[in-house]
């Protein structure tokens, strides 16, 4: 009602002007003046003879809804929706390097599988995405440079240290420069890209080429014999393991064992459990185990046998034994003679090229539980009545020792407690 009677008014004033300008003689109005009047009544029939809605803007626009911007532009969703994909500020890119490169046998023999191990992390700002990495055994200056295995590495993030492997092979003596590299085809925006590689040196000796129909010669050890059970009753289940190391000088392949749980010598029969290891490396072991029942109650031997197919030219032909008293069910069958506590922390350190030191610790025991220690390696053992360090002398430069140390009283002998699994005397 207000907008009308403001339009009237309005109108009112522009009609007795225009009937002013008749009175002082004019015939019609000026240009000036119809542009003016033409103009005031057309905007006010543009806005329809209405005064703008409370906080609405006089301009006649609309105001945006609540939460947009009056420029048209939007803004972020709410929390919860979907966020907008933010680029990574430029600049920022994936350092990766190679850290430690170990090996599975520093002191390898050609046709031997090794395996290499590389660490590979990524110290830059941005993740390392699809990149391959491998290893160049026989790594040249000059090449060719033929790199081996590796796989494609589909995200390294920033920070992170990962450990890699692949196994290579030397077909002959030498010494090599093994070089792991990470980014092998340059995918990488690496900004140093000088640390995307290292390398170490690898001295290859000649170990004898096996011929197909030629045994392999190693000298095959069995330790620790173990059961879980040494008093079991007729009918229960009894876990025997043993551990299998390969002294060199060859690989051995398709190694065949055997646990004989009831072993007679020069018996027809003689039960057995056996298993097969893929490959066994020089200075490497293994851990094999089988499960048995006694039917009857008795006192059996046990001996394992590291090639039971005799394949592999052994000097030694060595096995590992315990024997085992089986009672009958509900009597528990009579126990060992109870043997003395065993030493704990035993290591052993190379001195000179013929002298190791063997260090071990006393067992916690009442005074005159035992007798004095025995220290064992190889085909060997010397008694000492002294803890807890000796020098054992007069060894073979440049060969391989397994010490082992026990207690003993009387005739009775603690189990034997390992000193490293290896050692070897210098050239």
């Amino acid at each position: 009602m207000k907008g009308l009677l403001r339009f009237a008014c309005i109108l009112a004033i522009i009609l007795s002007l225009l009937a002013c300008g008749r009175r002082n003689g004019a015939s019609q109005n000026t240009p000036l003046q119809q542009t003016q009047a033409a103009a005031t009544l057309q905007a006010l029939v543009n806005q329809g003879g209405q005064q703008p809605a409370v906080g609405q803007e006089p301009s006649g626009g609309q105001q945006p809804p609540a939460g947009q911007q009056p420029s048209g532009g939007q803004q972020p969703p709410e929390e919860g929706g979907q966020q907008p994909v933010v680029p990574h500020p430029s600049g920022d890119q994936a350092d990766v390097v190679i850290g430690k490169i170990e090996l599975s046998d520093t002191s390898p023999q050609t046709n031997q599988t090794i395996q290499v191990k590389v660490t590979i992390g990524n110290h830059g700002p941005a993740a390392a995405r699809n990149f391959q990495w491998g290893v160049i055994p026989t790594y040249s200056a000059g090449g060719p440079n033929n790199p081996v295995g590796g796989e494609n590495i589909t995200l390294l993030n920033p920070g992170v240290s990962k450990v890699y492997a692949v196994d290579i092979i030397y077909p002959s003596a030498g010494t090599y420069a093994l070089m792991a590299v990470a980014d092998l085809n340059n995918t990488l925006n690496d900004p140093d890209p000088s640390n995307n590689r290292n390398d170490i040196n690898v001295t290859v000796s000649s170990g004898a080429a096996v011929a197909p129909n030629q045994k392999p010669k190693a000298d095959l050890k069995i330790t620790n014999v173990t059961a879980s059970n040494l008093t079991p009753t007729v009918n229960e289940d009894v876990k025997i393991s043993a551990t299998v190391f390969n002294a060199g000088p060859d690989v051995v392949k398709n190694l065949t064992w055997a646990i004989y749980y009831m072993y007679a010598e020069n018996a027809a029969f003689q039960p057995v459990e056996r298993g097969t290891l893929a490959q066994l490396n020089p200075n490497d072991d293994a851990f094999i185990s089988a499960r048995v029942k006694y039917t009857e109650a008795g006192t059996y031997k046990v001996k394992v046998i590291a090639d039971a197919e005799n394949k592999v030219d052994d000097p030694f032909q060595g096995g590992g034994e315990i024997t085992i008293k089986v009672g009958s069910v509900g009597v528990v069958a009579p126990p060992f003679d109870e043997s003395p506590p065993a030493p704990t922390g035993c290591r052993s350190e190379a001195i000179s090229s013929r002298v190791v030191r063997v260090f071990f610790e006393a067992p916690q025991a009442e005074a005159g539980a035992i007798d004095g220690y025995k220290i064992y390696f190889n085909d060997e053992a010397i008694t000492i009545l002294h803890c807890c360090a000796f020098d054992v002398m007069a060894l073979q430069p440049n060969t391989h020792y397994y010490f082992s140390v026990v207690t003993f009283k009387g005739s009775l002998e603690s189990d034997p407690i390992q000193c490293n699994t290896w050692i070897v005397t210098p050239p």
